[in-house]
């Protein structure tokens, strides 16, 4: 069994999106959140995420492409390709004329996307 599937990441990532605070009467639906979005909240509900995952939280400056951030949107993104996953969309922002992508985690700390730069910024939910 995966560590995906051990720690139930799919669940907890459902309950992430799905957050009623979301729920809009607004004509485009649910908002999207992108995998440091995802990741930041993963890490303030569930505080031993990232050793659990024996992870980075990920980032520009890091030095790796082995991170929280990138996981959450690989296995995503694999699992909505394949069907396993059929009520998460996913999508992508485009860069073009964005210089970067910062996220403030819970600690205050800035992180700088490592697709910042790139073609695209992928971004996920669960539509109404």
């Amino acid at each position: 069994m995966s560590k995906w599937e051990l720690l139930d990441m799919e669940g907890r990532i459902r309950e992430i999106l799905h957050n009623p605070e979301y729920d809009t009467d607004h004509h485009f639906g649910r908002p999207f959140l992108t995998p440091y979005q995802i990741g930041i909240e993963l890490v303030n509900r569930y505080p031993n995420i990232l050793a659990d995952l024996e992870l980075p939280f990920g980032g520009s400056g890091t030095g790796t492409q082995n991170s929280l951030c990138q996981y959450i949107a690989n296995e995503l993104s694999r699992r909505i390709q394949d069907g396993r996953i059929n009520d998460i969309e996913g999508r992508f922002l485009a860069n073009d004329f964005v210089r970067t992508f910062s996220f403030v985690k819970n600690d205050g700390s800035e992180v700088i996307s490592s697709n910042s730069g790139k073609e695209y910024l992928s971004m996920f939910r669960i539509p109404i």
